[in-house]
């Protein structure tokens, strides 16, 4: 079996226990360094003037009308691995019309979203393996189980956040019925003169 499709297996395994989105794909899945690329802006060093974005003329879809924008190239994505695999996470697709006004029209709109390297229990650093070296299952269940207890401390932090929104709101809610209740109390306990028109009521056991 080729390296390609023991990780594909693995990436099955994930995306069968931390979810799929709405393409069938991973929500989270092994990516190989040299295969993730993303867009970076162009700049170069003009002598005494110091840095600026590289520039080119492209005819906009629409009018027609040629335009100059700023050059981008796909480069990779995490230029500090070499031949390593990586644990990624879905990301969904950015709005069209906000691709193209970061990136213009030289870029390919990434319609089914992209894969982006996740850090290693927050540290900032990759959840990579070592060179050459290729995810097995062990890893793959090690990482399901670890973002699985991420998941749930999440999740904890969510209700717990969620309850004290419901305790305040519980407290204003208590809050403004005892002014209610206050200002009801005060008028009830003001003097009471009935006019000519009102008939005498007397309730027995009330003074």
């Amino acid at each position: 079996m080729s390296d390609k499709r023991r990780v594909n297996k693995l990436n099955e395994i994930l995306g069968a226990n931390l979810g799929r989105n709405q393409f069938g794909e991973p929500l989270y899945k092994w990516c190989f360094s040299e295969d993730l690329l993303h867009p970076m802006a162009l700049i170069e060093e003009r002598e005494g003037e110091g840095w600026f974005p590289v520039l080119e003329y492209v005819a906009d879809p629409k009018s027609g009308l040629i335009k100059a924008q700023q050059k981008f190239q796909l480069r990779k994505e995490c230029p500090t691995l070499n031949n390593q695999w990586v644990l990624c996470k879905w990301l969904p697709p950015v709005d069209p019309d906000e691709w193209r006004r970061q990136f213009g029209h030289s870029m390919e709109w990434k319609s089914r979203g992209d894969y982006a390297p996740i850090s290693a229990n927050g540290s900032g650093n990759y959840a990579a393996l070592d060179p050459h070296e290729l995810p097995t299952e062990a890893t793959t269940w090690s990482a399901i189980e670890v973002i699985n207890r991420n998941r749930s401390v999440n999740h904890r932090q969510r209700d717990y956040e969620d309850q004290r929104r419901m305790d305040k709101h519980e407290a204003t809610m208590k809050a403004n019925m005892l002014d209610d209740m206050k200002e009801a109390g005060t008028i009830a306990n003001r003097p009471y003169f009935p006019s000519k028109g009102d008939k005498d009521y007397s309730f027995g056991g009330v003074n």
